[in-house]
């Protein structure tokens, strides 16, 4: 029973497989953790230092661990923040040898850009858009990422719907928007399957929460695949959790998950659900 988690590593700080790693063993789930990149800590400091794992490098550590260990004990492949545009063909190749072997769940976390802008190369981002996303069972986007995906700027729910069942279109199974801002003070959450799609609504905190996005990625492989939940109740627990930990933590550069991933989710007092779709 185990996550492959394919995403950044840093030397300090809690992003990236870090924060997948610990929230993941934390509840009880092996991560197997290929790195797409070493950092000293995140790039969106001040400074830092590090440079991209060579993509021969990332498959030879694939085959090392075919290899030595049982890929049937892989129930999920995870990706995140890719460091060039040679490792997509690697992710590619893993995806697909690990879903031969039975039904498995690959969730794709589309890591671009933020309301700043596009933080990777954009070739890097163009295939991601046209290789992963169409092989993804859920792929967890932020508005911004979502708006590049779909091509559609958001302004409003309708938007939201528009742009996910256009992403949807180009082959992913289940969209989650895990950040919108159409709405003042609020962060809006959006799910959508093929069945139905859901809005969820919690207070907007004005904290800084690097990382986030890693822990929300890693919590729904837990609720979706572990705990078998579906995936409106996966996002809504998901939810709960990350705003609990981001309210919780240090006004500091990383989530403080060590101290408060395992608190309580009571503390959601103004927590939205609507099935919208």
């Amino acid at each position: 029973m185990a996550v492959l988690s394919i995403s950044s590593y840093v030397s300090r700080g809690y992003v990236g497989n870090r924060v997948i790693s610990f929230a993941l063993e934390t509840l009880g789930i092996e991560v197997v953790a290929l790195p797409t990149v070493i950092f000293s800590n995140h790039p969106g400091n001040s400074s830092y230092k590090g440079f991209p794992i060579d993509s021969s490098d990332l498959a030879a550590f694939f085959e090392e661990l075919n290899k030595t260990s049982d890929l049937n004990n892989i129930d999920l492949v995870l990706s995140g923040y890719i460091g060039n545009v040679n490792q997509v063909s690697k992710i590619i190749k893993i995806v697909n040898q690990i879903k031969k072997l039975k039904e498995k769940l690959y969730i794709c976390d589309p890591i671009i850009g933020n309301e700043k802008g596009m933080f990777i190369n954009p070739e890097v981002a163009e295939n991601i858009k046209n290789n992963l996303v169409p092989l993804a069972d859920i792929i967890t986007p932020n508005q911004f990422e979502l708006e590049y995906l779909s091509g559609k700027e958001i302004r409003n729910m309708n938007d939201i719907i528009t742009s996910s069942e256009i992403v949807r279109g180009m082959g992913a199974k289940s969209i989650i928007l895990t950040s919108s801002h159409i709405e003042n003070k609020l962060v809006s959450v959006f799910c959508l399957d093929e069945k139905e799609g859901w809005l969820f609504k919690v207070p907007f905190l004005l904290t800084s929460s690097n990382g986030a996005g890693d822990l929300f990625s890693a919590l729904i492989c837990y609720y979706s695949c572990y705990m078998k939940m579906s995936l409106k109740n996966s996002v809504e627990k998901t939810v709960a959790t990350c705003w609990s930990v981001i309210k919780n933590s240090k006004n500091t550069d990383d989530l403080d998950i060590i101290k408060f991933l395992k608190k309580s989710l009571s503390e959601v007092s103004d927590f939205y659900a609507k099935k919208v779709v």
